[in-house]
């Protein structure tokens, strides 16, 4: 853990387990490997030991921006004027409690492993840039976008010749990127020929693409338990929801031109991966849930037709009436018959 200065902000940094807090940390920024005008540029520092480095943060007495209006609502967070949190940090030493720090933050910064192939990927598709996320559901300009990085990237270079012309061409803080590392980034997304000891390489779609399926593949085999998948779905659904996830997650790490590469795979003999059909597994998926829609809604619609059975339109129940046929019962006088009858005679003419 260290303390740094920076603009006169003091921020705190939990450094990995097995750096030494006694060396002095030189970060360096890059452009977002996604290309994405909205985010900000990533900050990085390399160890001694050629480790790359993410610093990243994360904000205690801050709701998710989902939450925000219904936060303000319930008076759940409080705010400076700059929208801050008003929360302070405190840093204890269990074995010294005189050993301490308060922070006026609650903003606590942290290092995570960081490939610098996605600054390549980056570097390949420059021209492929979104304003946010949601552009990616547009792939207008796709095909032009790779034209046009095709044609800057028709050479192999060496690792040094890269380095220089990534730092020349794409920004200047690649010169803060060891050989080393480099040579690392550029084994997993180019082609490579060697020539009289040394090593060409050239950053190509098909290595970029083939790169992200491993990506996709590992996070498939290792799916993220705090992501649910779908309930009552069959087997062979829940595989392709998964698949469909993996591959979005790479959305914030990844330029708009690569992800509709990936969105496009299907595997052949020669890709190497047979099991992972990502173009199925979307269609798959929206099929699915078209369908399901489908059923849900003619489920809901038989629903409502059986609740407003006797409903009328005040929402009061009204129970069937039957027809009831009342039946008169009519009295009829017994008759006599004539000449029968004991006064008959009284009245008979004489």
């Amino acid at each position: 853990m260290t303390v740094s200065n920076i603009g006169g902000e003091e921020r705190l940094i939990i450094l990995p387990d097995d750096y030494e807090t006694s060396k002095t940390i030189n970060t360096f920024t890059l452009p977002p490997p996604s290309n994405i005008t909205s985010k900000p540029r990533i900050e990085l520092f390399e160890d001694i030991n050629g480790k790359l480095y993410e610093i990243r943060s994360f904000q205690f007495g801050k709701g998710p921006s989902y939450s925000h209006e219904e936060d303000l609502a319930n008076d759940k967070y409080h705010y400076t004027k700059e929208n801050h949190p008003i929360k302070s940090t405190f840093i204890v030493n269990t074995s010294d409690p005189t050993d301490g720090y308060v922070f006026n933050s609650s903003k606590i910064h942290f290092c995570s492993l960081y490939d610098i192939a996605f600054s390549l990927i980056g570097f390949y598709y420059r021209n492929s840039v979104s304003a946010d996320e949601q552009d990616y559901s547009n792939s207008s300009d796709t095909d032009e976008n790779q034209k046009s990085n095709s044609k800057t990237n028709e050479k192999f270079l060496t690792v040094r010749d890269y380095h220089d012309f990534l730092t020349d061409n794409h920004d200047k803080n690649w010169e803060n990127i060891s050989l080393s590392r480099l040579k690392s980034g550029l084994a997993k997304v180019s082609e490579t020929i060697e020539e009289a000891g040394d090593v060409y390489y050239k950053i190509t779609s098909a290595m970029i693409t083939q790169f992200l399926l491993g990506k996709v593949s590992k996070i498939v085999e290792n799916f993220p338990p705090s992501i649910p998948t779908l309930k009552n779905a069959p087997t062979e659904i829940n595989q392709c929801y998964k698949v469909v996830m993996a591959t979005n997650l790479l959305v914030s790490l990844i330029p708009r031109a690569a992800y509709h590469n990936l969105l496009t795979f299907s595997p052949t003999m020669d890709s190497g991966c047979l099991n992972l059909d990502i173009k199925a597994s979307f269609i798959e998926l929206e099929n699915y849930e078209t369908t399901n829609e489908l059923q849900n809604a003619e489920r809901e619609l038989l629903m409502k037709s059986a609740m407003n059975v006797g409903l009328n339109s005040n929402g009061s129940v009204s129970l069937p009436v039957k027809k009831v046929t009342k039946k008169i019962v009519q009295n009829k006088k017994p008759k006599v018959a004539i000449g029968k009858g004991a006064i008959d005679g009284f009245f008979k003419r004489k």
